[in-house]
């Protein structure tokens, strides 16, 4: 079976201080699904580096939180130093930032609503995936 172009596979993470929710999804079929979260740890740039090579993709979409009136927070700011030190890091993808707000929350509903096994972190980054989707295809 051919690989998928690389424009079409898209990862988005929810980047957190001790663990990154991560998430996978194609631009055709438009279905988020929630994948083993990573540490945020040393490790974590090699392992985003595999994964972008698995999953033949070049685009990664990153959550930003925002406060109750729309604004951004101390923690956007965080994500956003974060994302510019892996752009160094990770050659030549592109870092898509789209709004958080609320996903982890959702993610918990989801998660006491319907039995699956998957981490809250990467079903938070399946709708941040889902948000990227919805504003940008």
């Amino acid at each position: 079976m051919p690989q998928q172009n690389p424009d079409t596979n898209i990862i988005a993470l929810d980047i957190g201080d001790a663990t990154i929710g991560v998430a996978r999804g194609n631009i055709v079929a438009r279905i988020p699904e929630p994948l083993q979260p990573f540490a945020n740890n040393a490790k974590f740039v090699d392992n985003l580096n595999q994964l972008l090579k698995d999953q033949n993709t070049k685009t990664v979409v990153i959550g930003i939180p925002r406060n109750m009136s729309g604004e951004e927070t101390g923690q956007s700011s965080k994500i956003r130093d974060f994302v510019q030190e892996l752009k160094q890091k990770t050659g030549d993808v592109k870092y898509v930032f789209v709004d958080e707000s609320l996903s982890s929350n959702r993610a918990d509903e989801y998660l006491k609503n319907n039995k699956i096994n998957a981490s809250q972190d990467s079903v938070a980054a399946c709708y941040i995936l889902q948000e990227y989707f919805t504003i940008n295809h």
